[in-house]
């Protein structure tokens, strides 16, 4: 909620809107590939200053645990990259 509001009170403005196709276009951010990755990015993002850091803190180790799960159970991220696995649709995927 502090991204937001930060973003509103310096008047942010979003990009504009595209039509292309995202893997095309040359002067967009790389998303990180995987969760490992991403927890890493969070660590140096405004989102990590803003919250509180226990807060970051128990979501990161909870990642940190999902992802171990997932390779341990899955394997190298790089040969499943483009399925959905049986353990992310039990996962993710599966309702009570």
């Amino acid at each position: 909620m502090k991204t937001i509001i930060k973003g509103l009170e310096d008047r942010k403005e979003p990009p504009p809107p595209t039509e292309e196709v995202a893997y095309e276009l040359t002067n967009a951010q790389e998303t990180p590939a995987t969760l490992e990755d991403t927890l890493k990015e969070l660590s140096k993002s405004f989102l990590a200053t803003e919250l509180p850091s226990e807060l970051v803190n128990a979501y990161v180790k909870i990642k940190q645990n999902e992802w171990e799960d997932y390779l341990t159970n899955v394997g190298p991220w790089e040969k499943t990259w483009n399925i959905i696995t049986q353990w992310e649709y039990n996962r993710y995927l599966v309702t009570a």
